[in-house]
């Protein structure tokens, strides 16, 4: 799916931009950053599943703009308005209360290693885009730099893994498979070119927490596309009104 990830931008690259890169240390931060996401991020995240559930995980994962904002305040000496910390933490508490379905947040052992390190890289990641943007202002060639360096580190993590099992990293899928994974990687691409055009636009502080809407429009696309039945309930209502009305305040602060 990561390769039809490159292979959208690939594509978006030869529609509108050209190949001109005039500060490569721009492509060294985008790099960077696909080595940590999608790249060890992927294995952190099914690590952190595999030991905590994914209701945990994608509840603990909503804590990623806490850290993001921390590494924006002490590096990018991003300065955000009162208006965007509340709004923050009423988009985090928001998902989080969404995403847990009553499944709390007790973890055990090396689980919470797992968690805090999924949380950390997903705020690490828009820093080093952030970075990146300096030197290369481009959000279309700034993904395909990253999704390169997240294939790239993929691959030695498969080899890594399939010499110490014996096993073989890649396996072949049927047609089908292909054609199921094929719109994912599509609208992925296009994730990746509207996250870097954010980040262009907007600072960290505004754009991260915005990005953990996700999974408020998942229950929204499973009730209107098919047909899932999601209880709305008092949990549901009030996640959804303080997400809201957060996306509001960091949409109105100003870093």
């Amino acid at each position: 799916m990561v390769c039809i990830q490159l292979v959208t931008i690939l594509a978006a690259i030869l529609l509108f931009r050209d190949w001109t890169v005039p500060d490569w240390r721009g492509p060294v931060y985008y790099i960077l950053a696909g080595v940590f996401h999608p790249g060890l991020f992927f294995y952190v995240l099914l690590n952190a599943v595999e030991r905590n559930g994914p209701a945990r995980t994608v509840t603990f994962k909503a804590t990623a703009p806490l850290f993001g904002v921390a590494i924006a305040f002490l590096v990018l000496g991003e300065r955000p308005t009162l208006a965007v910390y509340v709004g923050l933490f009423l988009v985090v508490g928001g998902v989080m209360r969404l995403s847990s379905g009553g499944g709390g947040l007790m973890v055990r052992g090396r689980g919470i290693f797992y968690l805090l390190a999924a949380a950390f890289i997903g705020g690490l990641m828009p820093n080093l885009a952030k970075f990146g943007l300096k030197y290369l202002d481009d959000p279309v060639m700034g993904p395909f730099f990253a999704v390169i360096g997240g294939i790239l580190t993929l691959f030695i993590g498969n080899t890594i893994l399939a010499r110490r099992t014996g096993g073989a990293w890649f396996r072949t899928t049927s047609l089908k498979g292909v054609l199921l994974f094929l719109p994912m990687g599509v609208l992925g691409g296009m994730g990746w070119i509207f996250y870097y055009t954010a980040l262009t636009h907007g600072s960290v502080s505004q754009v991260l927490p915005l990005v953990q809407l996700a999974p408020f429009f998942a229950i929204l696309y499973s009730r209107l596309l098919i047909q899932e039945q999601e209880r709305v309930n008092l949990r549901l209502i009030f996640s959804a009104a303080a997400i809201v009305l957060g996306a509001v305040l960091i949409t109105m602060g100003r870093a």
